[in-house]
């Protein structure tokens, strides 16, 4: 069985009516937990709107709705003495609701545009017992300027959802007051539209071209929805999904809508996507590997593409160029991979581009150039060998005076090669090939800079 309650609720432009219970706890379920009417205001209106809500009694036992009352106005929530709506409601004073059911409550609202003026909130509420507790619905109606827009479909002259570059794009929408048979507002021609449309992967591609705002050339009204249509497209834009904007200029009420997916355009947006290789350091001799991958968000699935690497001096690349995929279609990804070398001391860049076998497909800005800095650490040369200075004292007596000679001899590598950051060991020899034995024999090495510990 269901129960009527009813409001006479005067009104100036759009309704917005809450209905939720708060403020004491109860094992009722209103579903939904709030309700929402919108209601633009038109000279001379006055007409019934009706919305409903379910209570759900999950109890064991009989639920009673009893002892409905309500305050007899919303009260604006600035201006609270001279903005206000009157309402009245209708309801039997007991509703039962059996055990593990559902009630629904219908809500018939009269709008007339008569008692309050300013937009903004208007607050009150209906209370009401059950068997075991009170409860409060507060009921808030929100006046505002705006009316309903809805776009129904994007579509090329031949009214197809795929679109070619620079087609002209026919967009069906339906601008309407909000009211019982959403009435739609006549009377309005190419200057009340705004159009723009959205790459849907914006957010990820962040290039000028996948966007664009297009000027409505014609209007044609038709009993229940308009159709513009809008200048050609731009040959720019990237290819993929994309949605429309339709915003509404009027002397009286605005509206916005978007609506996502309404239409794709019949290219390719392809953009390289670095999994590694992103910065670092190398050693000379060392490598790592530069992984990437290439996405399409287009709709037109892509010619052959290839991945060109052009390094700076300090280093050095196993692949120059490197085959991706003969075709990547919508939405799909392949990856691959280089190596990249230190080759000598210094901080380069590993230039990654992309290319496609058709000049037509279209890639993301900032995906045909990209540039990645490397560093790379060497070892310096020492060349020619240090110098090794010896010194030590004779066994004893004045050598020179009797005629004996001293003799060291050293045998050491022509050349020293360290790589900064590693260890080595290097070995040096010295011979005593003199007649006498050698005490205190030392050795210096100079030319290695000092920060390679030694």
């Amino acid at each position: 069985m269901g129960s009527k309650i009813k409001f006479i609720i005067p009104a100036f432009v759009l309704i917005f009516c809450l209905i939720s219970f708060s403020g004491f706890a109860t094992d009722l379920t209103v579903i939904p937990n709030s309700l929402s009417i919108d209601q633009t205001n038109l000279t001379g209106m006055n007409e019934p709107r009706t919305v409903s809500f379910m209570i759900h009694n999950p109890l064991g036992g009989m639920a009673d709705i009893y002892n409905v009352t309500h305050s007899f106005t919303l009260n604006h929530t600035i201006n609270t003495t001279s903005q206000y709506m009157e309402f009245t409601h209708e309801l039997d004073n007991t509703t039962d609701i059996l055990a593990e059911s559902n009630q629904t409550f219908e809500i018939e609202i009269a709008v007339d545009g008569t008692k309050a003026s300013t937009l903004g909130t208007y607050s009150g509420w209906i209370r009401f017992n059950d068997n075991s507790a009170l409860y409060e619905i507060p009921i808030s109606v929100n006046l505002v300027d705006t009316v309903n827009m809805t776009v129904l479909n994007a579509r090329d002259e031949a009214y197809s959802d795929v679109v070619q570059s620079e087609s002209v794009l026919k967009i069906n929408v339906t601008p309407s007051y909000w009211n019982e048979d959403n009435e739609l507002i006549s009377d309005l021609d190419d200057t009340n539209f705004t159009v723009s449309i959205l790459h849907i992967n914006n957010s990820v591609l962040r290039n000028d071209n996948d966007s664009a705002s297009l000027n409505v050339i014609s209007v044609i009204e038709y009993a229940d929805y308009y159709e513009l249509t809008t200048e050609a497209l731009p040959d720019i834009l990237l290819g993929g999904n994309y949605s429309v904007n339709v915003s509404l200029a009027h002397p009286t009420f605005t509206g916005l809508d978007t609506s996502y997916n309404e239409f794709a355009i019949d290219q390719t947006t392809l953009k390289i996507i670095v999994d590694s290789c992103e910065g670092g350091s190398l050693y000379n001799r060392n490598s790592i590997v530069c992984k990437f991958s290439v996405v399409n968000y287009g709709y037109k699935a892509s010619s052959i593409i290839t991945m060109n690497f052009t390094p700076e001096s300090c280093l050095s690349v196993s692949e120059i160029s490197v085959n991706v995929s003969d075709s990547i279609d919508s939405f799909e990804m392949y990856s691959n991979s280089t190596t990249v070398t230190g080759a000598v001391d210094g901080t380069c860049n590993l230039n990654i581009s992309g290319y496609s076998s058709d000049a037509t497909d279209r890639w993301d800005k900032q995906s045909t150039d990209r540039s990645f800095t490397i560093s790379t650490y060497v070892a310096p040369v020492v060349t020619p060998p240090p110098i090794v200075i010896i010194t030590g004292s004779p066994g004893g007596g004045d050598n020179e005076n009797l005629g004996l000679s001293r003799k060291l001899e050293l045998t050491s590598p022509d050349t020293f090669t360290i790589e900064q950051g590693k260890s080595t060991t290097k070995t040096i020899e010295v011979k005593n090939s003199g007649a006498f034995q050698e005490y205190g024999v030392k050795i210096s090495i100079s030319g290695i800079p000092s920060s390679f510990g030694i």
